[in-house]
C-alpha cells in the first residue's frame, strides 16, 4: 500500500499557453511587460525586444556554467537580463523585479478543474502529498499554490530551485520520499513530462504515471486527466 503521491505543478495542476506549446508563453510576456514598465519607471530606456534578446542571452549563459541535470537561480537569470540591458544588477532591482514577475506570472495561470477533488481523495486516504517542480525560483511555485489556494494540501514542497537537481535527476524524487519520511516504493508520480516518469522511476518509485492533456501519451501508464489518475492511484489503496 502507498503511503505518498507526488505531484508535478506546471501541466499537471496548473495551466500556462506553454502547455500547448505556445511560445513565448503567456506567462513569458506577462512577466516581460512587467519588467519593463518597472524598468521604464526607474528612468531606464528599455523596449521589450531587448528584453527578449537578453532572455536569449541567457540561455547561453546556462549552456555555459550549467549541466542539463541542474537548475539555475531566477535572482541570477534576472541579474544577467539586466547586465545585457546594460543596467547594474543592483540587489534592490533584482528583489523587485522577482516579485513582479512572480505576480504577473501567476495572474495568467488557471486551475485545472479536477485539481481541488483530486487533492482531497488523496487526503481523505491519508496520504503524504508533495509538489515536486523544475523551477527557477521556489517562491514561483509558492506563490502559485497559495494564490489557488491549495498550498495548504501538500507536506513538502520540492523545487529544483532549493534542491540543485532537476527532474529526470533521480535525486530531487529521492529527497522528497526522504523529506516524507516514506520509501520510494511507498510513493506515486504524477506529471506531465518524461522528465516526471523516468526520474520517479528511476529513484524507485512504485509507479509513475503520465498526465496528457494536451498531447498524445508518450508511456505506458498514461492518462488524460485526474480524475482517470485518481483512479489508478485507487488500486494502489486496496
Amino acid at each position: 500500500m502507498i503511503k505518498a503521491v507526488t505531484v508535478d505543478l506546471g501541466c499537471t495542476l496548473i495551466f500556462e499557453s506553454s502547455c500547448v506549446g505556445e511560445e513565448p508563453s503567456n506567462v513569458m510576456r506577462e512577466s516581460i511587460k512587467a519588467l519593463v514598465t518597472y524598468l521604464k519607471g526607474l528612468g531606464y530606456d528599455v523596449e521589450e525586444k531587448e528584453v527578449y534578446k537578453a532572455f536569449s542571452m541567457w540561455n547561453q549563459v546556462k549552456s555555459k556554467y550549467f549541466s542539463d541535470c541542474i537548475e539555475p537561480n531566477s535572482r541570477l537569470r534576472i541579474s544577467y537580463i539586466l547586465k545585457y540591458l546594460g543596467i547594474a544588477p543592483k540587489p534592490e532591482i533584482v528583489e523587485s523585479l522577482l516579485k513582479l514577475m512572480i505576480d504577473a506570472a501567476t495572474k495568467v495561470r488557471r486551475l485545472y478543474d479536477d485539481v481541488i477533488d483530486f487533492l482531497k481523495e488523496l487526503r481523505k486516504y491519508g496520504l503524504k502529498l508533495a509538489v515536486i517542480s523544475n523551477a527557477l525560483s521556489h517562491e514561483d511555485v509558492v506563490e502559485t499554490l497559495k494564490h489557488f489556494n491549495i498550498i495548504n494540501y501538500f507536506d513538502l514542497v520540492l523545487t529544483s530551485n532549493i534542491a540543485i537537481y532537476k527532474k529526470p535527476v533521480k535525486e530531487i524524487f529521492s529527497m522528497a520520499t526522504e523529506l516524507l519520511n516514506v520509501e520510494p516504493k511507498e510513493s506515486i508520480h504524477v506529471g506531465d513530462s518524461l522528465a516526471d516518469i523516468q526520474g520517479a522511476l528511476s529513484a524507485g518509485y512504485i509507479a509513475a504515471i503520465e498526465v496528457a492533456r494536451h498531447r498524445e501519451c508518450l508511456t505506458k501508464i498514461c492518462v488524460k486527466d485526474l480524475r482517470e489518475a485518481m483512479k489508478f492511484i485507487r488500486t494502489y489503496l486496496r
